[in-house]
C-alpha cells in the first residue's frame, strides 16, 4: 500500500467533513428563526348570509421577515344562478414591505393568475401571461390581513387587488377602538377605514392581524369574521435556551 497515498486520501476526506459541516452550519445560521406562526380560519358572510370560509397562515421570523398563506372560497345561491369564488395566495414581507406575492383564483368560472416581485426598482406584476408591468410602491394588499399603514398627511395609499393585479390608491384612516368577540373572548380592536375604489372596515388586534371586516363586493354586504386561532410553539430568544 501506498502510505503517502493512503495519508493524502484520509486528509482528503477530513477536508470533506470539515467543508461539508461548515456548510450546513452556514445554512442553518442563514435561516432566518421563528418568532410566531398561527393559522386564523374566519367565516365569509354575503348578504347577511353564511357563504364560505378563509384560512390565513401567518408567520413571522426575528430579522423582520413575515409569510402568509391565504385559501378561501365562497359559494353564493342566487335565484338565477350559482356564484362560486375560490383565491389562494402567498406573501412575503420583509420590515413592513411587500417582497413578493403569488396568487390563483377562480372569479364565477374566470381563471386568474398573479405574480408580483420587489427589486431596487420599484415592483414587477405580471397578470396572467401577459407582459409584466411596473409600479413604484405597493403599501397593501386586498388580503387585509396585517394592519395597514397610514400617512400623516392623509395622502392616498397604493393597494393591490391581491387577485387581479390592480392598484387602487386609497384614503385609508384610522376610525378608532371598540371591543369585538372573538370565538366569545372580548378582544379590543382597532379599526381602519378604505375610501375610494374599494370600501371596507377592517378591524386588528394587539398583534396588527386582521380579526374583523365589513365592506361591499360588487354591490353586496360582506363580512368577515376571526372564528378560530391555531398558534404554533416559536423557537426561544437568544439566551433563553
Amino acid at each position: 500500500m501506498n502510505v503517502s497515498r493512503a495519508v493524502h486520501h484520509r486528509i482528503a476526506i477530513g477536508l470533506a467533513i470539515v467543508l461539508t459541516c461548515s456548510v450546513i452550519r452556514g445554512a442553518l445560521a442563514a435561516e432566518p428563526e421563528l418568532a410566531f406562526a398561527e393559522t386564523r380560519t374566519y367565516d365569509i358572510f354575503v348578504d347577511g348570509k353564511k357563504s364560505g370560509q378563509s384560512k390565513l397562515t401567518i408567520a413571522g421570523y426575528r430579522d423582520g421577515t413575515e409569510t402568509v398563506k391565504a385559501d378561501a372560497k365562497i359559494t353564493v345561491n342566487w335565484l338565477v344562478f350559482n356564484y362560486v369564488y375560490e383565491f389562494h395566495d402567498q406573501e412575503q414581507w420583509r420590515s413592513g414591505v411587500l417582497q413578493e406575492l403569488t396568487s390563483n383564483a377562480v372569479d364565477g368560472g374566470e381563471k386568474l393568475s398573479l405574480k408580483v416581485s420587489r427589486s431596487d426598482g420599484g415592483y414587477s406584476i405580471v397578470k396572467g401571461n401577459e407582459k409584466p408591468e411596473a409600479a413604484a410602491e405597493i403599501h397593501f394588499t386586498t388580503n387585509y390581513w396585517r394592519q395597514p399603514p397610514t400617512d400623516p398627511n392623509g395622502r392616498p395609499m397604493a393597494v393591490l387587488d391581491a387577485d387581479t393585479g390592480s392598484i387602487y390608491q386609497m384614503k385609508i384612516e384610522p376610525i378608532g377602538q371598540r371591543e369585538l368577540k372573538v370565538a366569545g373572548q372580548a378582544t379590543m380592536a382597532s379599526g381602519f377605514r378604505l375610501q375610494g375604489k374599494l370600501i371596507a372596515d377592517l378591524w386588528f388586534d394587539a398583534q396588527g392581524l386582521l380579526i374583523h371586516q365589513t365592506g361591499k363586493e360588487d354591490g353586496h354586504p360582506t363580512e368577515v369574521r376571526l372564528v378560530s386561532i391555531q398558534r404554533a410553539p416559536a423557537a426561544p430568544a437568544d439566551g433563553n435556551r
